[in-house]
């Protein structure tokens, strides 16, 4: 019966996928289509005998039907117009369902020295820039949810920052979900390709929202290429409602001299899967993970990371917290592989997790694989509850037990809040984190 039942979402997958074959495209993007299908097809849907999904569980969606998001009326788009939140940056590119919506967004104008463009236009019409670009980070054989989008993407971005070009305000990408309830889930599936050119400067402002409460499924991935000294800061917040589940892969190449910092701020979403790889290709280079979630309900957040240094003198820092209350539950799986050639390597991992119920579950497993000899590098995990003379402390003079919780809560999150590039999008982010604990579930 469960074979069957998984058939169903495979069959499901293929037929999206023959739709997809039907618009035109280069060969080489058809190949890169058919190459991400057949891997796909060979590993199904993963399972938790897969030690990547140990603790994740596809079951449910291997069961589904599904079938590609219809156009947005122009209705829809008026309504969504109406409700969208304040920009938080100088340029907004806004998608819906995966698609590009120009008429919600402000794109720069050419010449600006940013290119924000619909990665399905830019297949036809910058193919000479995509074709040794699109894919290149992509494992599709050992991630087969990432090659599910790789077969199955409809639109999503291009983002080309010409070389010594600087832009500290932030590009906001906005991500929304919007459909029709049926008894066949829609697949969402935006690609975005950011490309930096050399001493470029970014901020890049990711969030992802739901115009509408209805359930709602994401398969996303990102590729971002940093060429040589390059900077890119990548801030993903993601404040979906409980009905949603996303899956998204985050995979960056850092080229000499260059830095890319990512940001990740989870609040929402009954599932959260997020997998962000960052490869250190050029001596100097340097990545910073920096992750904050909280976790209530029955949520479940999964974060695979993979800091893999390639070249000497690299460099890397990550740091991931977690609150979880009632009956949610954790996974961090951080990997960082320092390789022969990669000598003077620095790198440090933390996890650290708050349990503010007997009845949530953390599950951590921070590794390192060295196969150089002259690093420097350390990892640690901890779990634990809020520190009691911490909050005997403040109740002692007078402050009531649930503001005594939010200030220590507050403290525990701001060492990963204060990382954030500008005082407007620090502020904003511990906003939401306030927001999306209070009041706090008992």
């Amino acid at each position: 019966m469960k074979e069957q039942q998984a058939q169903t979402g495979l069959a499901s997958m293929k037929a999206l996928f023959d739709r997809c074959c039907r618009n035109p495209s280069p060969q080489w993007l058809t190949d890169l289509r058919q190459k991400a299908m057949s891997a796909f097809v060979d590993a199904g849907f993963p399972t938790r005998r897969n030690e990547e999904w140990k603790y994740t569980s596809l079951v449910d969606l291997a069961e589904r039907r599904f079938r590609l998001p219809d156009a947005v009326t122009e209705e829809e788009i008026k309504r969504i117009k109406d409700s969208l939140p304040q920009s938080l940056g100088t340029y907004r590119a806004v998608l819906v369902n995966g698609r590009l919506e120009e008429g919600l967004s402000t794109l720069p104008e050419r010449g600006s020295g940013l290119l924000v463009k619909s990665l399905h236009r830019a297949i036809h019409e910058d193919a000479a820039l995509l074709a040794d670009k699109l894919g290149r980070t992509d494992d599709v054989d050992t991630k087969p949810m990432s090659a599910l989008n790789s077969a199955l993407w409809q639109d999503g971005l291009l983002i080309y920052v010409h070389s010594s070009e600087s832009f500290p305000e932030p590009l906001e990408v906005l991500h929304l979900t919007s459909h029709a309830v049926s008894e066949e889930l829609p697949w969402v599936s935006p690609r975005l390709l950011l490309l930096a050119g050399e001493n470029s400067r970014l901020v890049l402002l990711e969030r992802f929202l739901d115009a509408k409460p209805d359930e709602s499924f994401t398969n996303a991935v990102m590729e971002l290429e940093l060429a040589q000294g390059a900077r890119v800061d990548h801030l993903q917040w993601q404040t979906q409602a409980q009905s949603s589940r996303r899956i998204q892969s985050v995979q960056s190449r850092v080229a000499r001299d260059a830095r890319y910092d990512h940001h990740l701020l989870s609040l929402g979403a009954s599932l959260f899967r997020s997998d962000v790889d960052a490869r250190l290709v050029g001596p100097g280079a340097e990545a910073n993970l920096y992750g904050l979630h909280y976790s209530k309900e029955t949520q479940h957040v999964d974060l695979h990371t993979s800091l893999d240094h390639q070249a000497a003198h690299t460099t890397s820092r990550e740091v991931i917290k977690g609150v979880l209350d009632d009956r949610s539950v954790s996974v961090f799986n951080g990997k960082v592989i320092v390789q022969k050639d990669a000598q003077k390597t620095s790198s440090e991992q933390q996890n650290r997790n708050l349990l503010l119920s007997n009845k949530a579950t953390v599950n951590t497993k921070p590794q390192l694989e060295i196969f150089a000899d002259d690093v420097k590098c350390a990892h640690g995990a901890t779990t634990g509850s809020l520190d009691e003379k911490a909050r005997f402390y403040l109740r002692s003079r007078g402050i009531p037990s649930d503001e005594a919780d939010a200030l220590l809560l507050q403290a525990f999150a701001g060492d990963v809040i204060n990382k954030l590039p500008g005082t407007a999008l620090t502020e904003e982010a511990l906003r939401l984190w306030n927001e999306a604990r209070s009041p706090r579930a008992s």
